[in-house]
């Protein structure tokens, strides 16, 4: 009678009258410790995962600090940007170019009552005309960073309504 007794992938068969069978594993008895490669492998396996969450870990990091920059310098924007849309606080200030006053103008003393559009539309004619008493005729417009549209759009067409080409 002969049987077939299989353990961890190899099997062996058993010869004899007596019905007795061999049984063999692979590494048993091969001088192999088994243990110390599967826990050598293992923390190979385990130290490149760690790497990795590591490497992300840094990347997060990096950009949960932007975003703190990044919130921080919105809010002071939005904290100037609410001073700058009260226009009291707005009063006194003039149009100027580098250290020398070549032409100023101020919503303030032009008694227009309209919307804040045709205030900068009347802002751009004042500053035009006040340039024309100079003798200025081209200017270079910077819109300082903000979108031409709104207020800064009608101050550059009331500018060019009084006579000034950029």
């Amino acid at each position: 009678m002969s049987s077939a007794v299989g353990s961890t992938g190899s099997s062996s068969t058993a010869a004899g009258s007596a019905g007795s069978a061999l049984i063999t594993s692979t590494g048993i008895g091969s001088g192999l410790n088994i243990g110390a490669i599967v826990s050598s492998l293992t923390t190979a396996y385990g130290a490149a995962q760690t790497s990795q969450l590591t490497a992300q870990q840094t990347s997060l990091n990096a950009q949960v600090s932007a975003y703190g920059t990044f919130n921080s310098a919105l809010e002071t924007l939005q904290a100037t940007l609410t001073t700058l849309e009260d226009p009291s606080q707005l009063a006194g200030f003039d149009a100027t170019v580098a250290d020398k006053t070549i032409a100023s103008a101020s919503w303030v003393g032009l008694g227009h009552k309209g919307d804040k559009t045709g205030q900068a539309r009347e802002v751009g004619k004042t500053v035009a005309a006040a340039a024309a008493k100079r003798g200025i005729e081209s200017v270079v417009f910077d819109r300082g960073g903000y979108l031409y549209h709104g207020r800064v759009k009608a101050l550059a067409e009331g500018a060019r309504e009084g006579g000034l080409s950029f």
